[in-house]
């Protein structure tokens, strides 16, 4: 088959979707599959190249709020040919520019949540609210209702979201390549580790409220944040306000080939996310590879992954974080069993060969289909 796939953002690009794009694609080349990509050009780099196998073309684009926008996308979309096309949103323009190509397959990765400020400026609520309204219903719902097949990665996240709920989709989860995650020590010491972007979506303002009540429990846990984001500054100066600096540690982005060893030292990884836009949690298969305990909040994208292999937290509530850390820390019996359990569901559901079967079963369905 040749296949096209259609991402806003792609590598160097870092994020759940391009890293989602990217390994869906390696897989499908090592298949024998041709594979195109077609991103926009932000950040700047090669407007073609060959990536793994994947032709990738870039699109200039123009710089607009926290989305990149390509002119007459349609139009340079047409000059590309493919048995099947696969896009990917949100921001949905790609998508947009597909409507009336078939067959096209959607991946609705997450739903659309206007930030709650524009740099330092604040966009109130009511604002945000309207214009996301306004996108699932004029602009996304178009696309979805056009497309021959829609993806979503969770169930529950599909029966919560506004627009997905009235669609017929299929569910098909993230993945990863778990030949890169081994299991890590049996005993392990009372790290608490976050991975991932240092964003506002992610809920670290309350993990770091719930530095002290861990503290009075585990009085040598230790917290460690691998990461890069818009909020770094910010949330160093709140561990400094909240007298626990001392006790959490900023590492910095952690390179894939590195991330197998910090996850194995790990007593438990915390997700606590806040916002709808964090809709599967890549890190959790992660660290559930390497067989350790994870604990994310019960927002749509982690209630369906996590079945037993950790704890679920309430969002933006730092007492029950803490809570959940430290019922994890404190029973290191109950920690390697969640642990095990972890990366069993990974071997039987969150691997990209399994999941590539799953996705080329629908090509082809969707090929064959009169």
């Amino acid at each position: 088959m040749k296949i096209l796939q259609a991402t806003p953002y792609f590598m160097p690009h870092v994020g759940g979707v391009e890293t989602h794009v990217l390994e869906l694609s390696r897989t499908l080349v090592e298949r024998g599959h041709e594979v195109v990509v077609l991103t926009s050009n932000v950040p700047k780099s090669a407007e073609r190249e060959c990536l793994n196998g994947i032709e990738v073309y870039r699109f200039d684009a123009l710089k607009v709020p926290y989305v990149p926008f390509i002119p007459f996308l349609k139009k340079k979309i047409s000059s590309y040919d493919a048995d099947i096309f696969h896009s990917h949103c949100p921001p949905p323009f790609f998508s947009h520019a597909l409507i009336g190509v078939h067959p096209h397959v959607v991946t609705y990765h997450c739903d659309v949540q206007i930030p709650r400020s524009f740099g330092k400026i604040p966009i109130p609520r009511f604002i945000g609210s309207s214009l996301e309204w306004a996108h699932d219903r004029f602009y996304a719902a178009k696309v979805l209702r056009d497309c021959d097949e829609i993806i979503t990665t969770t169930d529950i996240y599909a029966k919560t979201s506004a627009i997905l709920k009235h669609m017929d989709y299929r569910v098909i989860p993230n993945a990863i390549r778990i030949e890169n995650f081994n299991e890590g020590l049996a005993k392990r010491g009372p790290m608490v580790l976050f991975v991932g972007r240092i964003a506002a979506s992610k809920g670290l303002d309350y993990l770091v409220h719930a530095v002290p009540k861990v503290l009075e429990e585990i009085p040598d846990a230790r917290f460690v944040i691998a990461g890069e984001g818009e909020e770094k500054k910010s949330l160093i100066k709140l561990t400094k306000e909240c007298g626990v600096d001392d006790y959490v540690s900023f590492v910095g982005f952690i390179p894939s080939e590195a991330l197998e060893s910090i996850y194995q030292r790990a007593g438990v990884l915390v997700l606590p996310a806040i916002s709808r836009s964090e809709s599967f949690g890549i890190v959790l298969l992660e660290a559930m590879a390497c067989a350790t305990p994870v604990i994310a909040t019960r927002m749509p994208g982690g209630m369906d992954v996590i079945d037993g292999a950790g704890l679920l937290a309430e969002p933006a509530n730092s007492t029950s974080l803490a809570n959940a850390i430290v019922e994890i820390l404190s029973d290191q019996k109950r920690a390697r069993e969640m642990g095990k359990r972890g990366r069993r569901l990974v071997e039987e559901k969150y691997t990209w060969d399994i999941v590539t079967n799953q996705i080329i079963d629908l090509y082809e369905g969707e090929i064959d289909a009169p």
